[in-house]
């Protein structure tokens, strides 16, 4: 008998789980890459870790209680209802703080794409999140463990100083700040001016909302970083988030006139914090567009991001919504604000997104830690 197949059935908690189980269960968004016929057993003791891919129960209803499933539907779920996520880390300052938990078992699902995490604190205005029994994880009949990682598109290192498409990166003052909108509406401005795109989301938690949104205003390709192989990227380090940035950026290089990148949450974000530090990713960038909601958090965040050595090309976002604050932000600043209503409206002249505010050179020192 071979070895791998006489361990499987020597242990105690891998076991066997039937195609029909998997194929019932609801499937979740951040898993929509992986190829689920791999998956013939479960292994209900092992340490869970960021990626890896596990069937679950519900047990209470909360915050969440629809899970997004891969085509984009929000299927209503119902305590008793099997769900395949995905472990990982979540970090939102307006819903939920939480991590890989420490073993198979209850925890909670923090984002409605399928995050299985053990949730530390919330916001004041949300809800306590649905809680959901972790029952293990997937797993090949060898044993090895279903993880995104290993279904991450693949693609050849690349050259940033060949790059063949102009990358604007969309960045926010914090959360909610209009982010994923302006990516929207900056990629509709430039279809119009006759430029092809490219809208890919580098870093955040698993969700489907922003790329169906992307797919809607006429980008041409479309991708997140669930594409690379992660659920979140709460808690990553530098280099596996350039990984990330060259090869979702790569995989459109050249394909398009423009690729319009979207960094989430705000500029004081761990993750955000180390993309703006890397030459790597100052190499890759043409231009900055900074969504805000107010003056005050753009004039601060054009401050941060002029410490870093970058230039902001643009203000946008949320911003819109007041067309008080608009005027109070441009009678402070000669930076071009780009309302919504601008950038559906006008013939805003692509130079304006296209002025480059990340030159090629080193990188400053760190301003802040």
């Amino acid at each position: 008998m071979d070895a791998s197949i006489k361990a499987i059935g020597d242990s105690l908690t891998l076991k066997h789980v039937p195609t029909g189980r998997i194929a019932a269960a609801k499937r979740s968004y951040v898993t929509r890459r992986v190829e689920l016929s791999d998956a013939t057993h479960i292994d209900s003791s092992a340490t869970p870790r960021a990626g890896d891919v596990c069937l679950a129960r519900l047990t209470r209803k909360g915050h969440h209680q629809r899970l997004e499933l891969t085509t984009g539907r929000r299927a209503r779920m119902e305590v008793g209802d099997e769900i395949i996520v995905a472990f990982g880390n979540r970090y939102a300052t307006d819903q939920f703080h939480g991590e890989v938990p420490n073993a198979i078992g209850p925890c909670q699902l923090v984002a409605a794409g399928g995050i299985a995490a053990e949730a530390f604190d919330r916001h004041a205005s949300t809800r306590k999140p649905t809680d959901i029994e972790t029952l293990g994880t997937l797993c090949r009949a060898d044993g090895s463990r279903i993880n995104l990682s290993d279904y991450r598109i693949k693609t050849a290192a690349s050259d940033a100083g060949a790059r063949a498409s102009f990358v604007i990166a969309v960045f926010g003052s914090g959360m909610n700040a209009g982010k994923t909108t302006s990516v929207c509406e900056i990629t509709r401005a430039l279809n119009r001016a006759n430029l092809s795109t490219a809208a890919v989301k580098l870093t955040g938690t698993g969700a489907g909302g922003d790329m169906w949104q992307y797919q809607d205003c006429g980008a041409r390709h479309v991708l997140d970083f669930t594409d690379a192989g992660h659920a979140s990227t709460m808690g990553l380090e530098l280099p596996e988030l350039e990984r990330i940035a060259d090869s979702l950026i790569g995989a459109v290089d050249g394909k398009v006139d423009c690729i319009v990148a979207e960094v989430a949450d705000g500029l004081l974000q761990r993750e955000t914090r180390q993309l703006l530090n890397s030459p790597m990713f100052r190499n890759r960038i043409g231009s900055i567009v900074l969504a805000t909601p107010d003056p005050l958090s753009a004039l601060g965040g054009k401050d941060f991001l002029d410490k870093l050595g970058y230039q902001v090309a643009a203000f946008t976002g949320r911003i819109s919504a007041s067309p008080l604050f608009v005027k109070e932000l441009r009678d402070e600043t000669t930076i071009p604000v780009l309302t919504s209503h601008d950038l559906a409206t006008r013939d805003i002249s692509p130079l304006v997104l296209l002025q480059q505010s990340a030159p090629v050179a080193p990188v400053l020192e760190a301003v802040v830690a």
